[in-house]
C-alpha cells in the first residue's frame, strides 16, 4: 500500500481457493478490514460454501481485525490463500443461520 496517499488505494486481489473455481478476484479498498473481505467471500455466489476459514498472505495468517493497508506487502498484484478451518459447534450454527452447508 502506498502510505503517501493515505492508504486509500482500490485494487484487485486474487484469492486462491482449495476447491473449484480455485481462485477469484475481488476489488478491495486499503481501508477495508480483513473481516470485510471475508464477508465478501462468504456472500459471493461462487464461494458462498466457505464460512469457516482464515486468509493467509505469503504463508502468514492475517488478523481479521486489521485494515488491509496494515497487511505487510499487500498490493494489487498480491495473492491471498483461503485456508479452511475445522468447524466448531458455534461455526455450524453460524453456517446454518447464513444458509450455508451444515457440517457433518
Amino acid at each position: 500500500m502506498d502510505a503517501a496517499n493515505g492508504g486509500r488505494d482500490v485494487f484487485q486481489v486474487t484469492i486462491k481457493l482449495p476447491h473449484t473455481p480455485y481462485e477469484i478476484q475481488i476489488m478491495v479498498s486499503a481501508q477495508e478490514q480483513v473481516q470485510d473481505l471475508r464477508q465478501s467471500i462468504m456472500e459471493s455466489p461462487g464461494t458462498f460454501q466457505y464460512s469457516c476459514f482464515h486468509l493467509e498472505h505469503k504463508g502468514n495468517r492475517i488478523n481479521d481485525f486489521v485494515e488491509l493497508s496494515e497487511v505487510k506487502g499487500l498490493s494489487g498484484s498480491s495473492e491471498l490463500r483461503l485456508v479452511e478451518d475445522p468447524y466448531t459447534e458455534k461455526d455450524g450454527y453460524t453456517a446454518w443461520d447464513l444458509g450455508g452447508p451444515i457440517p457433518s
